[in-house]
């Protein structure tokens, strides 16, 4: 099977999107977190879904890929919300100021 670009770039940013739920940040808070290591189950649990399409999904594909988005964009969001304002700020502060590291948020 022929994978496009975008099919290869959705592959490998959900892995690592798991990877840093279910290792990275268990490993930083230095104990497993239940939240963290759900959203990285289920970013592999749609991952495998939206990759493999089993035959009972293969009809609702465009409900697959829907859902797919919006799990993304909770994940998101919430770390956005988790974060507070520091992020935005970071995002709009003059250049000069966004070399120090992310440590802070």
């Amino acid at each position: 099977m022929k994978h496009s670009t975008l099919h290869v770039v959705i592959i490998i940013t959900a892995l690592i999107t798991a990877i840093i739920h279910l290792v990275v940040l268990s490993v930083l808070l230095g104990q497993l977190s239940p939240l963290f290591m759900l959203n990285g189950l289920g970013f592999l649990l749609l991952l495998g879904a939206w990759n493999f399409t089993p035959g009972f999904l293969s009809e609702h594909r465009t409900a697959l890929n829907a859902v797919f988005i919006l799990y993304t964009l909770v994940t998101i969001g919430a770390w956005l919300w988790r974060s507070g304002t520091k992020v935005i700020h970071w995002v709009f502060s003059p250049r000069s100021t966004k070399s120090s590291s992310w440590s802070h948020l």
